[in-house]
């Protein structure tokens, strides 16, 4: 029965009036689906790399883009994998 199926709750939802069915079923269907922090962690090595009694993690920020800082520790998922490609971004602004 498709009854089963829906949630029943107390909120309201305003919708434009040229809103399809299929652009609500998406926007509901994000509300509802896993989001990255609802996944298992068992592949982010850097979890257990912290977790792995009397390990010790280093990281000493130099200058800006090295890869000695947190965040580039954390985006390698503890330096076991390579960063992704960079990519130039160009501007370019037209005045009238």
């Amino acid at each position: 029965m498709q009854q089963n199926s829906v949630l029943s709750v107390e909120r309201s939802l305003k919708v434009e009036p040229l809103a399809t069915v299929a652009s609500l079923e998406q926007h509901l269907l994000k509300m509802v689906a896993k989001q990255w922090y609802d996944f298992d962690r068992s592949t982010f090595s850097f979890i257990k790399r912290l977790k792995t009694k009397g390990s010790t993690v280093s990281l000493r920020h130099e200058s800006s883009f090295d890869e000695n800082g947190l965040i580039y520790w954390l985006g390698t998922n503890g330096r076991s994998v390579s960063p992704p490609p960079t990519h130039d971004l160009y501007l370019t602004a037209i005045d009238s």
